[in-house]
């Protein structure tokens, strides 16, 4: 009848891989805006940007087939089929396997960057430190200079201890 029956609010998706939230729950989906995706404020021109951009185009790639794993999934219990045997969970993981091996190459391959440590920080922080340390160890010495580079080295030494 069009009445809301839940009212709620807005998160921004800004933490990485790790903020997400799960999409699918029992009887539902959220999908775009509904889930709390946005689009963030920019800065174009620069290198560092178009480097950021680069990234993002392949983690879109990665998280449009992140829904449809989760559409088949949410298909798949919805007509209970178990002759598929479809497996979300093994899925998603060697999808976000993927996702961050991608990331962590995509930081070492521009260790020039001071797009690599922050990826590393935002995307990935919570990943083996022997891949946080391969990063940093790759970093040119004016990028482990730089913010994001000593807040890199701030995280491995913590995670070390």
């Amino acid at each position: 009848n069009g009445r809301c029956i839940q009212y709620g609010a807005r998160a921004l998706n800004e933490g990485g891989l790790q903020s997400l939230p799960k999409l699918s729950f029992p009887g539902g989906l959220l999908i775009g805006c509904s889930a709390g995706f946005m689009n963030v404020a920019k800065i174009k021109g620069s290198q560092q940007q178009e480097l950021l951009e680069e990234y993002l185009v392949m983690m879109s790639k990665f998280n449009s087939k992140n829904l449809d794993l989760i559409k088949e999934s949410f298909e798949t219990k919805k007509e209970s089929d178990t002759v598929s045997n479809f497996d979300y969970e093994t899925q998603y993981n060697n999808l976000l396997k993927r996702k961050y091996l991608y990331t962590i190459n995509f930081a070492v391959t521009h260790n020039t960057s001071e797009v690599a440590p922050y990826l590393a920080i935002s995307e990935i922080a919570d990943t083996n430190t022997k891949f946080l340390d391969t990063i940093y160890n790759t970093l040119a010495d004016n990028i482990k200079s730089s913010q994001y580079g000593k807040k890199l080295k701030e995280i491995i030494e913590n995670r070390k201890q």
